[in-house]
């Protein structure tokens, strides 16, 4: 979620949810970011650019997507607010799919023996987020921790209960428009290969085919 306003501060309320993690967000102000943590959907995120003018605000989530998180309300504070019309112009579209690797999983951890947290992922130091804006695409990202492409999360055997594509849903925000470029993260489970399943190459491929 990107835009642009004249004024100085900007106010982000969101619906209640309840989750047993936290869902982490960052703001990127005229290129300067800053992370929230967003525990049950009453907090607010306030950016404060410290002076009038015209600003660029980027609201991003950097945990995975087990539950959603919806903006309620955007406030706009200054001695003379407007908002401005976007003028960035994207060369393609992108959506990435994948678990919590897509999503950052670990990457703020400062600590190697640290257990699974949404505080330590961050999708914006990821292959991912750093593709899609060398490439100066506009795109989703959609992250379920678990869920693999040919396997969820085991111990002993393929998992096909947790598998991605039956928990993704189109993005609204392509909805309504005709992609012209569409890339999936494919990312199968390193259990895949620590239990060697029997899987040939036909086979797989068969399982990822969704369109």
């Amino acid at each position: 979620f990107t835009m642009k306003f004249k004024g100085r501060i900007a106010v982000f309320k969101f619906s209640p949810f309840k989750s047993t993690e936290a869902e982490m967000l960052m703001s990127i102000a005229d290129g300067v970011k800053a992370k929230y943590s967003i525990s049950d959907g009453n907090e607010q995120v306030v950016v404060d650019f410290e002076e009038e003018g015209e600003h660029e605000l980027t609201l991003l989530r950097i945990s995975s997507c087990a539950v959603p998180l919806y903006v309620k309300e955007v406030l706009l504070y200054g001695e003379s607010v407007e908002l401005l019309k976007a003028e960035k112009k994207y060369n393609l579209k992108m959506e990435f799919l994948g678990d919590s690797i897509t999503c950052g999983y670990g990457i703020d951890e400062e600590s190697p023996y640290g257990s699974f947290s949404t505080s330590t992922e961050n999708f914006s130091k990821t292959y991912a987020y750093l593709v899609a804006n060398s490439l100066n695409a506009d795109y989703s990202a959609i992250s379920y921790s678990g869920y693999g492409v040919y396997t969820g999360f085991s111990t002993s055997k393929r998992n096909s209960d947790y598998t991605i594509f039956k928990e993704y849903k189109k993005p609204k925000i392509f909805s309504n428009r005709v992609l012209g470029f569409k890339f999936c993260t494919v990312l199968l489970s390193q259990y895949l290969y620590e239990y060697k399943y029997s899987v040939t190459a036909l086979s797989l491929l068969k399982d990822l085919i969704i369109l």
